[in-house]
């Protein structure tokens, strides 16, 4: 294949890249073979032209016969069919107007990467104006999320005409990502034009979005079945541990040596079922028993047993006005809640701090809970993860990880809603929200 049949298949590439958008002018694509018969049509110039048989017919004849078809070719052996006549150069007219009403964004650039046009679908996309892309680099959509080796292929790919396919993480004008995918296509050099790429792109964040939310969700089924699996081997583990420890105590009354040793063991199979208990909690999701609650008192009692969990060097500070709401929940659950979030501000405040816990009342008569530390804050790169069961950012034997992921999971199974607002360096603030609830 010569290099003139080559920048003619590229070009011919481009114009059906566009096919849809003429289309909706009333405008169809046509290619004809070296003997002029028609080998391909666009769906529009499937309706506009009479074709009928096994054997196609060659173009000429298809529009001699017709006294309302018109055509151009525009490279050779691809023409514009259409019932309106084209006078010289409208077809320039028509692709410019197919362009700017393509809902896909379509961009020209010369081969240093200058961009010569850009249609209104990618100023939708980026955020800006025509005016301010032409002239501009296509470096300016680049947001740094991808490697350096990634526009290095990009590059080498399109620059040897060959056509590339794929996604890239662009940022707008006013800082926000999003997922771009597109398809650029190398126009060789014809006459006194230079080497053109034609890129054609869709903004694909939401259908991103949709597939890491439905790939989430299977890997969270997964992990809750093998948490119970692994809960429920754990606690059969666990009963003859406790069965033996009782055992020891009542041989080692005069002991006191092994009684503490005896101690020790019970207090880890505590810890260790307790775990176990927050495994299937996390696996079950539910909403356990609930209750119409006296939250003043019920929290007034908590605090007081929170404080003796927390340690020393951190010291609670809790607002619990007398006349909260009384709300539907489950009590024990509810605790658990207090007690995951206390215990994570507590391990982010290594050398001590004030941990405030704050209730109030809701506007639609629930309960609003605040749990703030001043601690060392999450870091932007893991905050959407911190609700993932197992994800944790503590050093081994710190942390399992499933404290948030069951705290998400509570609150959610009773209509409620957590979130947070952190600093590094400065602290984070989480704010659970409980519906007043039917029992």
């Amino acid at each position: 294949m010569t290099r003139a049949e080559a920048g003619d298949c590229d070009v011919v590439t481009v114009w059906w890249n566009f096919s849809d958008a003429l289309g909706r002018l009333n405008v169809g694509v046509c290619e004809v073979g070296a003997d002029g018969r028609i080998s391909r049509l666009s769906p529009c110039a499937q309706a506009l032209l009479p074709v009928a048989g096994d054997a196609p017919p060659k173009l000429a004849d298809v529009l001699a016969a017709s006294s309302s078809l018109r055509a151009v070719e525009v490279v050779p052996r691809l023409h514009l069919v259409s019932a309106a006549a084209f006078p010289d150069g409208e077809w320039l007219e028509t692709l410019a107007a197919a362009l700017e009403a393509d809902v896909n964004g379509v961009l020209i650039a010369d081969e240093r990467g200058v961009i010569e046009y850009a249609n209104a679908a990618i100023s939708r996309m980026s955020g800006y104006s025509r005016e301010e892309l032409l002239g501009q680099h296509t470096r300016i959509f680049r947001s740094g999320h991808e490697s350096r080796e990634v526009y290095q292929a990009l590059w080498s790919t399109i620059r040897s005409g060959v056509t590339w396919n794929g996604s890239l993480v662009n940022r707008r004008k006013d800082g926000s990502t999003y997922v771009e995918e597109m398809t650029i296509t190398p126009v060789p050099p014809r006459g006194r034009r230079g080497l053109r790429f034609v890129a054609v792109k869709r903004d694909a964040t939401a259908q991103k979005r949709l597939e890491d939310l439905i790939e989430r969700n299977d890997r969270l089924d997964l992990v809750g079945r093998m948490a119970a699996s692994v809960a429920h081997d754990l606690a059969n583990l666990l009963m003859p541990v406790a069965s033996g420890a009782a055992l020891l105590r009542g041989l080692t009354l005069h002991n006191e040596e092994a009684k503490e040793a005896v101690t020790d063991i019970e207090q880890a199979a505590e810890r260790a079922g307790q775990l176990v208990r927050q495994l299937l909690d996390f696996v079950r999701g539910g909403r356990g028993v609930l209750a119409a609650v006296d939250t003043s008192r019920l929290l007034n009692s908590y605090t007081r047993q929170l404080q003796r969990m927390l340690p020393m060097a951190v010291q609670l500070e809790a607002d619990v006005p007398p006349d909260l709401p009384t709300v539907v929940v489950d009590g024990m659950q509810l605790f658990q809640v207090l007690l995951n979030l206390c215990l994570n501000a507590a391990d982010a405040m290594p050398s001590g701090g004030i941990l405030w816990l704050k209730a109030r009342p809701s506007a639609d008569g629930g309960l609003v809970l605040e749990v703030r530390d001043t601690g060392t804050g999450i870091p932007e790169s893991v905050r959407a993860r911190i609700f993932d069961p197992f994800f944790t950012t503590k050093p081994p034997g710190r942390g399992t990880g499933i404290g948030l992921a069951i705290v998400k999971r509570i609150i959610e199974a009773h209509g409620g809603t957590v979130d947070f607002e952190s600093e590094v360096g400065v602290g984070t603030t989480f704010t659970v929200t409980f519906p007043k609830g039917k029992p």
